[in-house]
């Protein structure tokens, strides 16, 4: 069970979860505003099923740097 996500990149980006063609959740980056949650937030997670793949698409045509965090709860 993860208790929080932080997102940032250094460019705007679009993130697709788990399919490209397809994908479970769409987040789309600004460059310097990160996309941050945690449990007990006002917002609701955009992360809504398991991810087992990340794809990132980067319409800038500048190289980016993409930060994930995420803090899960230890497996008992």
């Amino acid at each position: 069970q993860i208790k929080s996500v932080w997102i940032s990149a250094d460019q705007d980006l679009t993130l697709k979860t788990n399919s490209s063609s397809a994908p479970d959740n769409t987040i789309s980056l600004k460059a310097g505003n990160p996309y941050h949650w945690e449990t007990g937030s006002y917002f609701t997670n955009k992360l809504t099923v398991d991810v087992t793949a990340i794809f990132v698409a980067n319409a800038s045509g500048k190289d980016a740097t993409l930060d994930i965090r995420v803090a899960q709860e230890a497996s008992p």
